[in-house]
């Protein structure tokens, strides 16, 4: 196989539809497995279950975004098995933890229904906003909650890098969106300050938390490469007509970025 070859290969997989199904999912738990992990040990058990309950989310998220968009309503009746063995998981996760994740997990699974199912608020800022929150904090704390049982505001503040990924991630996804569909609530200036500033966050809150020390010059060229990835994702977004896969390739980036900021 060549260098073009072997390129291709990359670019196409970057750009499949696994990344945001699977992928990204275990991305946005890896930080909070890690993190747990420094102050315990970690639970492969509950961690596995937790990583099923959130990937089954993604694939409920994305056929409820299908309907949405290419029906304009939700066939619920094929989401009641995946609905029905979110609930289970749930349950099974009760004993591995306490009552207040349980709460919180159900917390996170009856907004997306909410989210999507009801008050349809895909393609409205207030859409981005509940994903930012939901993904970055909920998710997080989760993941964390399950290796040690306990939550620190060290970690709140820990999250915000992950937080302002999120908002540069959502606001580029609903640039598309408009792009595509011309139809959404959200104003294309409102989604470029909002993917700017994830974007400027991103960048500075590591450095302004001390988790990423100026003098150490590896994870800074890291975290610079990944922002001028960033950088490129943002402007080049304006000429994309490829949406599915290039939504796939957003989430191909956030995952890498997440796990390079695991190593911070």
């Amino acid at each position: 196989m060549d260098l073009k070859t072997f390129m291709m290969t990359i670019k196409r997989f970057s750009s499949h539809i696994v990344m945001k199904l699977l992928v990204m999912p275990m991305a946005l738990l890896l930080f909070g497995v890690t993190y747990g992990s420094r102050l315990g040990k970690v639970n492969v058990l509950g961690t596995f279950i937790l990583l099923i309950f959130v990937v089954l989310s993604q694939f409920l998220e994305h056929y409820f975004y299908l309907q949405q968009t290419k029906k304009g309503t939700i066939n619920w009746q094929s989401a009641y098995p995946i609905i029905a063995l979110n609930v289970l998981l749930i349950l099974l996760m009760f004993p591995l933890t306490n009552a207040i994740f349980s709460i919180l997990a159900l917390t996170y699974f009856v907004s997306i229904l909410l989210v999507y199912g009801f008050f349809k608020l895909r393609g409205t800022l207030y859409f981005i906003v509940i994903q930012v929150f939901l993904k970055g904090l909920v998710l997080t704390v989760l993941s964390v909650f399950m290796q040690i049982n306990f939550i620190s505001y060290e970690l709140i503040f820990a999250t915000v890098p992950i937080l302002c990924l999120l908002l540069f991630y959502f606001s580029e996804i609903e640039k598309l969106e408009v792009k595509q569909y011309r139809a959404l609530h959200a104003s294309l200036s409102s989604l470029n300050l909002l993917s700017l500033l994830g974007w400027l966050g991103t960048l500075s809150s590591p450095i302004a938390l001390m988790r990423l020390v100026l003098n150490n010059y590896f994870m800074l060229l890291l975290w610079g490469i990944a922002g001028a990835i960033m950088l490129k994702v943002m402007l080049d977004n304006k000429k994309k007509t490829q949406f599915a896969k290039q939504k796939n390739f957003m989430a191909t980036i956030f995952s890498c970025v997440i796990l390079i900021y695991c190593f911070i």
